[in-house]
């Protein structure tokens, strides 16, 4: 049985960060990318838990996003066509 919701510990390890690494995510530092509480991770009792499949969404969110910055400056034009340069 795979558990969603883990420790900063147990999260770093499996997906091969530091514990620091992690922390500086969740806005323990104010540097860096924060994760988003409440899907990412929350606080509970006093401890920190990431969740797996939170963790999966948002990188697939910041995936496409990027994807989508990423390719929306290209032009494609057909196969063989001549990009004119607007010099004369």
């Amino acid at each position: 049985m795979t558990v969603d919701w883990v420790t900063i510990e147990r999260f770093a390890d499996d997906v091969g960060m530091s514990n620091q690494a992690v922390k500086k995510r969740v806005g323990y530092r104010s540097t860096g990318e924060i994760w988003p509480e409440g899907l990412v991770w929350i606080k509970l009792e006093g401890r920190i838990y990431i969740s797996r499949s939170g963790w999966d969404r948002w990188l697939e969110l910041k995936r496409r996003d990027h994807s989508r910055r990423h390719h929306s400056n290209r032009i494609y034009l057909p196969r063989g066509a001549v990009q004119r340069t607007g010099q004369a």
